[in-house]
């Protein structure tokens, strides 16, 4: 009984999250109902000094062609977002990603998420395969090395590709509270 419970606890929520459509930066409808394979979701904040630092990160993982076929998201969830301000962080951090608008934050209490950056590694299904910090560079707020020792959500994709189970399928991600 236990586990078909869970079971349809599991489906309710791969569905919900699925079922999300998010409106992005180029005014087109993202529909999770559509994911690629993988997909790379970022909950992203444009004032987060961490979010900011972590565009050229953000950038690598996307040219990496270990995510060649996978889609990369990033997730603003502020009420009130305005748009010039999206083109102007663009421009000034070369910042070619996509951006999603989740003003309700519906998509942020699906997954969630609470805190920028944050990261979720999604199946074709909606699933969660990994979520939390993009590696190790911030260890606390206001505290991080001088680089990354390890790389928490490239070794998720490592394991994915090398058809293994994922070691590490979940972090604390650190960083700006929303």
């Amino acid at each position: 009984m236990r586990t078909w419970f869970l079971f349809l606890f599991i489906s309710c929520f791969s569905f919900k999250v699925a079922s999300q459509k998010l409106k992005s930066d180029a005014n087109n409808i993202v529909s999770f109902k559509k994911l690629q394979d993988t997909t790379i979701v970022v909950f992203f904040n444009l004032e987060c000094p961490i979010s900011q630092k972590y565009t050229k990160v953000l950038r690598e993982i996307k040219q990496n062609p270990l995510t060649k076929n996978y889609q990369l998201f990033c997730i603003l969830s502020e009420k009130y977002i305005d748009y010039q301000s999206v083109i102007d962080f663009k421009t000034e951090y070369n910042f070619p990603l996509k951006f999603l608008f989740d003003a309700k934050k519906k998509l942020a209490k699906k997954l969630k998420a609470n805190v920028t950056p944050q990261v979720f590694l999604l199946n074709k299904s909606g699933n969660i395969l990994y979520s939390g910090a993009i590696d190790n560079w911030f260890y606390d707020l206001g505290k991080s090395r001088s680089q990354a020792t390890e790389f928490y959500l490239l070794n998720a994709i490592l394991d994915l590709k090398s058809n293994q189970s994922i070691k590490i399928k979940e972090t604390k991600a650190i960083g700006c509270s929303f």
